[in-house]
């Protein structure tokens, strides 16, 4: 198994590199999102909410509902990165309400890219990521097989469930 904090490393040089002009980027919680914030360059990013990124600068940190709706609304490309909440396997339901059913809507799941190093998603030992955004068609249109960014340009197909 690679190190945890390589892995960490190879994701953040990954997701800088990749970051388009004129796109805006909401980076989750969580330790491995505030990783890639600091390495993108975000100054004391959150490591409980979700900051803003728009043509290298950060333009909102710990954004709320209403918030991240108004980003959504003044910025047609948006994408948003979540991560793998460490030892419980859950990418959206726990600890982000402020990603409410509202912002997915808007934002797209398209947009939405997981995060998660190898390491996190081995200790799962084959179980489902979880989600539970508070709306079951939303989490039925989640679930499935989805790409979790895990490396530099590395990618595991890994299955999203929702227990109704």
């Amino acid at each position: 198994m690679p190190d945890d904090q390589l892995s960490l490393d190879d994701i953040a040089a990954f997701v800088s590199e990749t970051l388009e002009d004129d796109v805006l980027y909401l980076f989750g919680s969580g330790g491995s999102l505030r990783h890639i914030k600091e390495f993108v360059g975000i100054d004391e990013p959150t490591l409980l909410g979700v900051d803003a990124w728009y043509n290298g600068e950060c333009i909102a940190k710990d954004a709320n509902e209403p918030v991240l709706i108004d980003l959504l609304g003044n910025y047609p490309k948006a994408k948003l990165f979540l991560s793998v909440i460490g030892g419980q396997g859950v990418v959206l339901g726990r600890g982000n309400q402020q990603l409410s059913v509202r912002v997915l809507r808007m934002l797209g799941i398209t947009n939405i890219q997981f995060v998660g190093t190898q390491e996190k998603l081995h200790a799962l030992e084959g179980k489902a990521l979880q989600v539970d955004s508070g709306d079951d068609a939303l989490n039925q249109e989640i679930s499935g097989y989805r790409p979790i960014l895990c490396g530099y340009h590395d990618y595991v197909l890994y299955d999203i469930a929702y227990s109704a």
